[in-house]
């Protein structure tokens, strides 16, 4: 071999190391919900994937991508990252074709195309097995019941999680089985809702009391600093809607404690939402409205989050408990303005993704 044939294998091999190293930090860090740190690590990866030619590690990196910008609530990103997914298909592997479809999957998700990610999270899961990659397979399994619950089809989604927390649990990643156990936590409570929409209270009930069970055996597994709070402050509006309002409390000021500078807005924004509700059904109304206020302008800082929404609306309950009906008219219409330009928004990504997805599907097909 000769020396400037050994000194290219050498800085191949250099920059092979460097790349598992940037993927590992990158799953470290968008598990611990740190997207400015996982977004710079998946980054790096990309950019040595590509140089490598390596498109399975290219796949991956754009997926861990994709997923930090969902957590940070920039579906913008979300959608541009899952579109690069697809480039990576047709060069790639059984493992690379999964990665790229978990990755287009949750673009679609983002959008509110549940029918779209649907499609792409079987296809995910259909590659991940053929492989016999089971925690891959999992983690598509668990994409899928995103989307399932989305669509309402609840008891599916269900099913999805309980066989992605058997594949994590088999594997001894205690990370994915509290995130797992935290979803189905997450399902059972947004079922209890469209029961409750759907005047079927007791079942809402029985839902939102199998939602708090869930998030107790999530707590309990290992610690997660944000994935904590986001456990106990969904566990508070599960105790909010069972009129259960002190302990409601208590679990949504642990959540809040947790807290530091810096985190996802997504979060902060639902921590402050929950936390004025209950301060509202203790009829603490300036704390209830000034945290109504905070929920909004970080929700309002994020393209399209629901909490945006769903704060005016709570803040027109406050303002007809405490009396003011016309503000509660005024905020009740301001939310039906914001819910209306977010769905023209998401019409607008649909639009634009739906024809490169298509064309896409003709030539995996």
């Amino acid at each position: 071999m000769t020396p400037s044939l050994r000194d290219s294998r050498d800085a191949e091999n250099a920059e092979r190391a460097q790349l598992a190293e940037a993927l590992a930090r990158a799953r470290q860090f968008t598990a611990g919900f740190d997207s400015r740190e996982s977004l710079k690590a998946a980054g790096q990866a990309i950019r040595l994937a590509r140089r490598l030619k390596d498109p399975r590690a290219e796949a991956e990196a754009l997926l861990l991508a994709t997923t930090s910008h969902y957590q940070r609530g920039d579906y913008v990103s979300a959608v541009a990252n899952g579109i690069d997914a697809c480039a990576t298909y047709r060069v790639n592997d059984l493992e690379g074709r999964s990665h790229a479809f978990s990755g287009v999957a949750l673009a679609f998700f983002s959008v509110r195309d549940y029918k779209r990610a649907e499609e792409a999270a079987r296809r995910a899961i259909h590659y991940a097995a053929r492989d016999r990659e089971s925690t891959l397979e999992a983690t598509a399994r668990s994409t899928l019941a995103f989307a399932l619950a989305e669509a309402g089809r609840f008891d599916e989604a269900l099913a999805e999680l309980a066989r992605a927390r058997r594949s994590y649990r088999k594997a001894g990643d205690t990370v994915r089985m509290k995130k797992s156990s935290s979803n189905t936590g997450h399902t059972l409570r947004k079922q209890g809702h469209a029961q409750l929409a759907a005047r079927e209270t007791e079942a809402a009930r029985r839902s939102w009391r199998r939602a708090a069970r869930w998030y107790g055996v999530a707590l309990g597994i290992g610690q997660s600093r944000l994935d904590d709070a986001i456990i106990q402050g969904a566990w508070a509006e599960c105790l909010l809607m069972l009129e259960r309002v002190p302990e409601s409390l208590k679990r949504v000021m642990a959540a809040q404690a947790l807290q530091q500078p810096g985190d996802p807005k997504p979060i902060v924004a639902s921590l402050a939402l929950w936390r004025a509700e209950c301060e509202r059904a203790l009829e603490n109304w300036t704390a209830a409205e000034r945290l109504l206020k905070e929920a909004i302008d970080e929700a309002d800082a994020i393209d399209n989050d629901e909490v945006s929404v769903d704060a005016r609306v709570a803040m027109g309950r406050l303002c007809e408990a405490r009396g003011d009906t016309l503000r509660g008219r005024q905020w009740r219409a301001e939310a039906k303005r914001v819910a209306e330009a977010q769905v023209a928004s998401f019409a607008e990504f649909r639009r634009q993704m739906r024809p490169l997805w298509d064309r896409f599907l003709r030539t995996e097909d």
